[in-house]
Order: structure tokens, then sequence, then C-alpha cells
């Protein structure tokens, strides 16, 4: 889930850093919620869940979200096997008041930033998630923020994204 504030003509986003206990990816920086729908739960139970355990987030708060789609993709997590995840890509606008605290110690700190600052981080640096930083280029692709006009590679990175 990418939480997001419109404010004027932008978007800014609730970037958290992720803790530094974490197994996976320790200190780097995530969509605002993420994690995995186990056995028994379907997407929305697994969401309303992480919602709540990541970013305090109340089961109102989360039914205003919205699922915007999902991608495929697969990654080598061992030398010799192939993992193969869905995302499933909810978004979920907040109003400034709205702030995000985390209550199961998986994230150190959120952060309000500004999509164009969020985007320079992914491009630039190893800061972020890997699959987060997909889940957010996805998000501003569809917000339309990302577009031919401001991104030479556009074409190549939505077909790829599809």
């Amino acid at each position: 889930l990418v939480a997001y504030v419109k404010k004027k003509n932008s978007i800014r986003l609730w970037i958290p850093k992720r803790s530094s206990l974490k197994k996976i990816a320790p200190n780097k920086f995530d969509n605002t919620v993420a994690g995995g729908v186990s056995a028994k739960e379907n997407v929305y139970d697994a969401l309303q869940r992480e919602a709540y355990e990541e970013a305090g987030i109340t089961r109102s708060l989360i039914k205003k979200s919205n699922l915007s789609g999902t991608f495929h993709y697969n990654w080598r997590n061992k030398k010799y096997s192939l993992r193969r995840d869905i995302l499933y890509l909810f978004d979920l606008e907040v109003d400034k008041k709205f702030t995000p605290y985390c209550k199961d110690g998986e994230v150190d700190n959120f952060q309000l930033l500004d999509w164009q600052d969020v985007l320079k981080n992914i491009k630039e640096t190893d800061n972020f998630k890997k699959n987060s930083a997909l889940v957010i280029i996805i998000f501003l692709i569809k917000k339309g923020l990302i577009n031919p006009n401001n991104e030479e590679e556009y074409e190549e990175v939505n077909n790829f994204i599809g």
C-alpha cells in the first residue's frame, strides 16, 4: 500500500524506513505498508492486519484504500531457486492530519516526502527495498507523475511493468 497526501498540485508519499532488525533489507526504505498473505488469509485481511501493525492504519481508514492492480515477477532468492511473487497494489489518499506509526517494531520511522524526491532517491541510490521501488514506480505511473514528458525511458519502463 502507498499512502499519500495531495498538496496543491503535488503528491507526497509516506515512506517508512525498515528496522535494522529486519532479516530482509534492514534499514531500507519501503512503501507505506508491505507484507505477506498467510495461508488462512485473503489479500484484504492481510492488508488490514499489516496496515494496522506497520502503520497504525485503522480498519475504517483502510476500507478507503483502492486496489489498483497486481504485478507479477520472478526473482532468484537463493543460488538454485526461483521465487514467484505477486504484488497486490493498493493506494490510500490520506489527509494532512494523518501520521502513520509502527506498532510491531518493523519500521524505525516514517517520512512524508515529495514524490519527486522519492523518485530521485530510487533512481540515484540503493536506499529502497527493490520490490518496494517497483510498487512506488507503478504508483507514480498510474497517477501520471511519471510520463513521456518527464522520463526519457518511459516506454521501456512502462512496457516492463505492463
